[in-house]
């Protein structure tokens, strides 16, 4: 072995350019998700969309309380990418 200090590439591991960045960042992986609540009221397009797919994964990932529109911090994947 050569006194070299072995350096993970992503390509060798098959990562396209986008997941290379993801698993190389600082940030660990995670997602920032901005939920515009002028945006999410009842009667408006994002409101319609997100109440469609609300519990489609199983889980909680997004709520309406009172009809105010909430995205957990933790959501799946599934839900995020919607």
């Amino acid at each position: 072995m050569s006194g070299r200090a072995s350096i993970w590439d992503p390509k060798d591991a098959g990562l396209t350019k986008g997941l290379a960045r993801k698993a190389t960042s600082e940030v660990g992986g995670k997602r920032i998700l901005i939920l515009d609540q002028e945006k999410c009221k009842k009667g408006m397009p994002a409101y319609d969309y997100l109440k469609k797919y609300a519990g489609a994964c199983g889980g909680e990932c997004i709520t309406f309380e009172h009809d105010v529109c909430s995205i957990l911090e933790d959501a799946c994947m599934q839900c995020l990418t919607r």
